[in-house]
């Protein structure tokens, strides 16, 4: 917490200065100015907390001075001091939020019993910021907190029960989980020879779909899948009202929105912990409604039942280690990972069904690796794709897969080196644009949502030197140009290319260029 004491009246200013120092109320920094015109000066840098001003001052009195003050720090507690009795300064005092107005000469008692006033005030008013502050992060991230907990559940990784309802009621879902509940995975059929469209179309649907789902319905994005988790009245909803609802949702799409969609529903879910198990179900009914070119499909319409069908669909962890390796460009370490997923995703001895589940499974990965590389595909990368339906034996598709991810490495690695050179043409840009301005690699940062770290990396493989050096260069090279120009103050100069503190800027001007910039510009004029 920051102080600033005004006073024309430096005796009175040097003795509040000690005695509330000697009180220890927490204040990080005391600062005093004996005008208002100094006490504007001081305010842009410092920014206090909490302004003791007299009244009566020349050039600007103390009223104005809380008025310009109050414009650049619209939270700032003001304690008013003066001799004088005059009601009308009094009153224009308490036009603005003043905590308090002191008599001189000061009884230093009751100036800190205002002081306590004024610094629980300050206390109180950051507290409710910041509980604002949290209020305000929680429900702008509470869709998304929503879905990673279903999420999880969809994927089974709850198994505390008091966990689950603690979570559910913090974010609003314990209505939800107190209802039967039936999870419907939701896809586009993929044209092989149209990817771009198919992609777009399914960037439709997850637009479009929440728009004919019931208001406590439930629409989440896992392992690159649409899914509506859907509510229900009642203990046993009947498995022909279920599929009537959603096929009625999917005549709806295809018909108001142009999208041709497919839907796997899984089994009802009268608990929490049933969910996973409709999750899995809604997936094999997927495959099957895909194999069947059929619309919709239920888990008791499936073919593929069994725990070998359910245990063939690859989850997140196995798409992780595959990324990985393709960051790190190991392709020994990738091929091995590829070999361990083709024998999860296609038992020996696998009959067609299972391999154009296969199929099925590389394809949803392979787009997903392309995703979240941010890798920009390519006609010849997404084409590849229609390869996969004349593959008919789990080493074609290894070898597919395999050829396909040790492309992609080198597809995402010249992506990368490309995006590496415009940001460091970009940053070099806004160093020479902004060499004025308070620079440095986080606000870069800030600005384009890299991290400081990469954006130190890619600056200096780029250019050749360290950020810092070249922003010290660039600025050391337009000091010598204003140098060389006598009407401006060397005083200003510094302040001109983002040094803040003159003393700064002297010690950094004499180790770059041996002289100090006084003796820069006299020799510079000498030679002129």
């Amino acid at each position: 917490m920051k102080l600033l004491i005004v006073d024309d009246e430096r005796q009175i200013c040097e003795s509040m200065t000690r005695y509330i120092a000697g009180l220890d109320l927490g204040f990080q920094e005391i600062r005093t100015a004996d005008s208002g015109v100094e006490a504007l000066r001081i305010c842009e840098s410092y920014r206090p907390d909490i302004l003791i001003v007299d009244i009566l001052m020349p050039e600007i009195d103390g009223i104005e001075t809380i008025e310009r003050m109050l414009v650049q720090l619209p939270k700032l507690q003001t304690i008013i001091i003066s001799g004088c009795h005059d009601f009308q300064y009094v009153k224009s005092a308490l036009r603005f939020p003043v905590e308090d107005y002191v008599l001189k000469p000061v009884h230093l008692p009751e100036l800190n019993t205002v002081l306590l006033r004024t610094i629980d005030k300050v206390m109180q008013a950051r507290a409710n910021e910041q509980a604002m502050e949290r209020m305000e992060w929680f429900e702008t991230a509470m869709p998304d907190m929503q879905e990673r907990f279903l999420g999880a559940m969809l994927h089974g990784r709850y198994a505390d029960e008091d966990y689950v309802k603690s979570t559910s009621h913090t974010l609003g879902l314990d209505e939800m989980l107190n209802r039967p509940m039936l999870v419907s995975v939701i896809s586009v059929p993929s044209d092989a020879s149209n990817m771009k469209t198919s992609a777009l179309t399914f960037s439709a649907l997850k637009q479009v779909l929440p728009r004919h789902l019931a208001e406590d319905d439930r629409m989440i994005w896992a392992d690159d899948m649409l899914l509506a988790v859907l509510c229900f009245d009642g203990d046993n909803p009947q498995p022909g009202q279920l599929s009537n609802r959603f096929e009625e949702i999917l005549v709806q799409l295809e018909r108001r929105e142009s999208i041709r969609a497919v839907a796997g529903i899984g089994t009802p879910a009268h608990t929490p912990f049933e969910v996973a198990d409709s999750f899995k179900a809604a997936c094999n009914a997927l495959q099957v409604a895909g194999w069947r070119d059929a619309r919709l499909m239920t888990a008791g319409d499936t073919a593929l039942g069994g725990d070998g069908a359910m245990q063939t669909h690859l989850t997140s962890d196995a798409v992780w280690a595959l990324k990985s390796c393709l960051i790190k460009g190991d392709i020994p370490l990738l091929r091995e990972c590829i070999a361990r997923l083709i024998s999860r995703v296609i038992p020996k001895d696998a009959e067609q069904d299972l391999l154009w589940h296969a199929r099925l499974e590389l394809t949803r990965v392979y787009v997903k690796l392309i995703q979240n590389m941010g890798v920009t595909p390519s006609e010849h990368l997404l084409t590849n794709l229609a390869q996969l339906e004349r593959l008919n034996s789990a080493a074609a598709l290894r070898d597919w897969f395999e050829s396909r991810l040790v492309q992609l490495v080198d597809i995402a690695t010249e992506q990368r080196r490309g995006r590496s050179e415009l940001v460091a043409r970009w940053m070099t840009e806004q160093i020479h644009q902004r060499y004025g301005e308070q620079l440095s690699l986080q606000v870069f940062a800030d600005e384009t949502n890299f991290s400081v770290s990469y954006l130190s990396q890619v600056f200096s493989e780029q250019i050749g030197m360290p950020f810092l050096q070249y922003l010290t260069n660039c600025r050391m090279n337009r000091v010598s140009e204003l140098l060389n120009d006598a009407r401006i103050p060397i005083s200003q100069v510094g302040a001109m290319v983002g040094y803040e503190s003159a003393n700064y800027f002297a010690r950094l001007f004499r180790k770059w260029h041996g002289v100090s910039p006084s003796e820069y510009r006299e020799r510079a004029l000498y030679e002129a």
